[in-house]
């Protein structure tokens, strides 16, 4: 019996010793601060709160992070010092101000304050690392997943770094041409304070050693973007109307920075280029820093780069570009999409099987007006896409019945020196079936515009790029000589797959300090101007209703 009471008296002290961890740490969990019981009132009370703000300060039993009683805590004018200079990021300011009051002792107007801080915190950071725009929804031909962005993880993180100033700065995409694109944004904008750059008026093409009324504004204009810098360019009225050599080197520079025929001449596309105003080119700067944080950051030290409007490859292998090659993109009706994806196989010799749009839109009518076109492109035709089909002949159908309904049939290509996918043939996978390849036509590289494919990259020097990316794999130099001399098909796995990068920079600063703007060949720059003026007028009506 007294064993009994012994042990019901420990069972009664074990539970009286449970009950009291548990009460304590549901003391614990409990708000008793005031300052406390206001953050976690703010939030309940505010339905237009910010998800993460809540798991942020649930986990953190509400402490406030900026401020205590007294007020604002040190570090949190070093943050709001980096959220009023969001201008030098492409970014609004007003987008990110905290107008709320820190009154010391008032608990309601302390943590008001401070969700109005980590609220900017997180739009800054979301904004600055990821975008402010999602990017499949401006194209179909945009296929870019933005990298994850945690806002609970960042305001913690800003606020316990040793320099939050540096912590925010270092969410920027850590590439050299987005430090480009930031200084040239801040000398574009003084431009267009001072009143931007005058016009060239309008009239034929102008010629070295012609005398024209008009060469004294193209001089001038070109004295604003410092591309002019004879003997008189600290006198922008100069009257002599002669083309001199001193102002075709200018012009030869222009049209180099903004990637036109270096011809010397002030013809049409070249004069377009002289008259599209400041605002719009830092439209293009904005657009484009927008663009550099959809991808990846960072990059890593090796991948291919394809840069559209500038109609470029890079190859950078070690964080460098070791190369750059020439490529020819597609039509401005036939768009190379954008996206990231990763080479991890060549073919050498391949066959081109003929994608449906090209059959309905380009083969249909030419074959309804000459069945044997087939024949005269070495074009095979087959009753279906299974590797089974049958190969048919043009002749024995009738094409003005068939319409439409050749999208059941197969054409393909057989390798060979016509074939339009030349040599060698990059692929990755990607929605779009779009790849890389040589081309049969390399005649085309030597234009200055280079749009003329349906969507697919044609590369210059395709073999050296292929061979490259080949120099890790142990088995190609046993069969190198058999898939230079044959026409058989040949797959060749890439020891270390490539990331491949599909992107549009239409601006950007280069290593000797010049400005480059290029044309909004698909439209894409005017696409985001015209979602980032939405972005910002749905914020402004979403702080308006928070008012």
């Amino acid at each position: 019996m007294r064993a009994i009471r012994y042990a019901f008296a420990i069972y009664v002290m074990m539970s009286f010793a449970a009950s009291a961890t548990w009460a304590t740490s549901q003391t614990e969990y409990l708000p008793i601060d005031p300052l406390q019981q206001a953050v976690q009132a703010g939030l309940q009370n505010d339905a237009s709160m910010l998800p993460d703000l809540q798991a942020l300060y649930a986990a953190r039993r509400y402490a406030p992070l900026w401020v205590d009683a007294h007020g604002p805590l040190d570090h949190t004018g070093d943050v709001l010092a980096v959220l009023a200079e969001a201008a030098n990021e492409g970014l609004e300011p007003a987008a990110y101000a905290v107008d709320r009051q820190a009154v010391a002792g008032d608990p309601a107007a302390l943590a008001a304050y401070e969700l109005a801080v980590s609220t900017a915190v997180i739009r800054y950071g979301r904004d600055l690392s990821v975008g402010r725009v999602e990017p499949s929804v401006l194209s179909r031909d945009i296929d870019i997943e933005r990298q994850p962005f945690d806002g609970a993880a960042l305001v913690r993180a800003t606020a316990a770094a040793a320099d939050p100033a540096d912590h925010l700065a270092s969410l920027a995409p850590s590439l050299p041409l987005y430090d480009g694109l930031r200084r040239s944004l801040a000398v574009h904008r003084a431009i267009a304070a001072a009143g931007g750059w005058p016009s060239v008026p309008d009239g034929p093409t102008l010629h070295p050693d012609d005398i024209s009324d008009r060469v004294p504004a193209l001089r001038a204009r070109l004295m604003a973007t410092g591309d002019y810098t004879g003997d008189d360019a600290d006198d922008p009225a100069s009257l002599d109307t002669l083309y001199d050599a001193e102002l075709e080197t200018a012009v030869r520079a222009f049209q180099e920075r903004h990637g036109l025929l270096v011809d010397g001449l002030v013809g049409r596309g070249t004069l377009g280029a002289l008259n599209t105003d400041v605002d719009t080119r830092i439209d293009q700067i904005v657009a484009t820093m927008e663009r550099l944080r959809w991808l990846p950051n960072p990059l890593g030290d090796r991948y291919i780069m394809v840069n559209a409007p500038d109609f470029r490859l890079d190859l950078v292998e070690g964080g460098r570009t070791v190369r750059e090659l020439r490529v020819i993109i597609g039509l401005p009706n036939w768009q190379t999409p954008l996206f990231s994806s990763t080479v991890r196989y060549l073919e050498w010799n391949p066959s081109w099987t003929v994608p449906i749009s090209i059959a309905v839109r380009e083969i249909l009518p030419r074959l309804r007006e000459n069945p044997g076109h087939l024949e005269e492109e070495n074009l095979r035709l087959y009753a279906g896409w299974g590797p089974d089909a049958p190969e048919v002949s043009a002749h024995a159908l009738d094409w003005q019945e068939i319409g439409s309904g050749i999208r059941y049939f197969m054409l393909r290509q057989p390798p060979g020196p016509a074939n339009p996918l030349g040599r060698v043939k990059f692929n990755m996978r990607n929605d779009f079936s779009v790849y890389m390849h040589d081309t049969s036509t390399p005649r085309l590289f030597a234009r200055a515009r280079r749009a003329f494919s349906h969507g697919c990259v044609r590369v210059d020097e395709a073999d050296w790029l292929a061979e490259h990316l080949l120099e890790d794999n142990p088995n190609w130099a046993a069969i190198r000589e058999r898939v230079f001399e044959g026409q058989s098909t040949t797959r060749v796995n890439l020891a270390r797959p490539m990331p491949f990068h599909i992107v549009y920079h239409t601006a950007w600063l280069d290593d000797r300090g010049r400005y480059h703007f290029r044309e909004d060949l698909y439209g894409i720059d005017r696409l985001v101007t015209e979602a980032l003026a939405e972005h910002s007028a749905d914020l402004n009506r979403q702080l308006a209703l928070a008012d």
